[in-house]
């Protein structure tokens, strides 16, 4: 911005099924929420051509860029292992905010045959499930 501040722009893809009515609804809702755990609003733009809404820059990034460890457990593990819990509770946060996944209770070592496994019941978080997992109790080894 002029003064110098860092701003992140979301800008609308042309090929996104969201269309102007759509984007202005969305940006107009975004100016009457304000809480501290939400990133937030500056404004947006609605030129036709260059439809984007305009968010204070987070320089941290998003969780994908700390969420390593559920990689590892479905690829760098030899067996893969799949957790079946993974929620917002059970990802910690070190003293230097490094996230970290916790409870293992519900977790599955997965045969490294390349089959699909049947599971004998559901576990997990209602919310949380993969609703493929939910509704056939199969879990794909090749995750």
């Amino acid at each position: 911005m002029r003064d110098g501040t860092k701003v992140a722009v979301k800008m609308l893809s042309p090929s996104s099924s969201q269309g102007p009515r759509e984007f202005e609804a969305e940006a107009e809702l975004l100016l009457t929420v304000h809480h501290r755990n939400l990133a937030s609003f500056i404004g947006y733009c609605d030129d036709l051509m260059n439809m984007a809404l305009i968010y204070e820059y987070l320089a941290n990034g998003n969780l994908k860029n700390f969420l390593s460890g559920l990689e590892y457990l479905h690829h760098g593990c030899k067996p893969p292992i799949i957790h079946r819990d993974v929620k917002t509770a059970n990802i910690l946060l070190s003293e230097n905010m490094d996230a970290k996944i916790a409870d293992f209770g519900l977790s599955k070592v997965v045969p490294s045959d390349g089959h699909s496994q049947v599971m004998t019941a559901v576990m997990g978080t209602t919310g949380y499930l993969d609703p493929e997992y939910v509704s056939t109790s199969n879990v794909i080894s090749n995750i």
